[in-house]
């Protein structure tokens, strides 16, 4: 069974997690524990491609990555704390544009790699800063084409990159890639 909340938004027939065996209830509920176990893979890997436009598809690779997706050369970290069962690495340092923020220089910060979710979750110690540093960079593109009235194609939004240093090497978003269109609110009051 799935929850209502998000799924009944989607027409599909399940959800086929890809978290290390710990979230497993049981072994034979890994789907991608099972294709190891087996042998059905060349190597114990998948990739993930998520399209950013109706123009192309979304793809996942098991065995290795498809070359034909890759930009640049592939970079692996280490998996944090295995045991949780997330795809979990760690952050040494995150940065917008060329400001650090002192975070994570404990060692302590963790990010969880999930495709299930467009959300970027950050310690509520940070995200006062970190939203704000953010929301203040963000301006609207240049002859922004409204997707509706009152709101822009967020994913040509200009401002500051945000950056995570993960053991030796940077993940890059861009504004375009962190923001979205401001949802107007109306209270209870306001329906009435």
């Amino acid at each position: 069974e799935m929850s209502h909340e998000p799924f009944h938004l989607f027409s599909f027939d399940g959800v086929a997690g890809l978290g290390l065996d710990a979230l497993a209830i049981r072994p034979e509920f890994s789907l991608f524990g099972m294709l190891v176990a087996q042998g059905r893979l060349q190597s114990p890997l998948f990739g993930v491609f998520l399209a950013d436009s109706h123009d192309e598809e979304s793809e996942i690779s098991f065995g290795g990555v498809s070359p034909v997706r890759v930009q640049g050369e592939v970079r692996w970290a280490p998996v944090a704390m295995p045991e949780e069962g997330h795809w979990q690495v760690s952050i040494s340092r995150v940065r917008i544009g060329n400001q650090a923020f002192g975070f994570c220089e404990d060692g302590e910060c963790r990010a969880v790699i999930d495709t299930g979710t467009s959300l970027l979750v950050v310690p509520s110690a940070l995200h006062d800063d970190l939203h704000d540093a953010l929301e203040g960079s963000i301006t609207d593109p240049p002859e922004a084409t409204p997707l509706r009235e009152g709101q822009v194609d967020c994913r040509f939004a200009m401002g500051l990159p945000l950056h995570f240093d993960i053991g030796g090497f940077t993940i890059t978003l861009e504004p375009g890639d962190y923001s979205r269109a401001s949802v107007p609110w109306e209270s209870s009051e306001q329906q009435e």
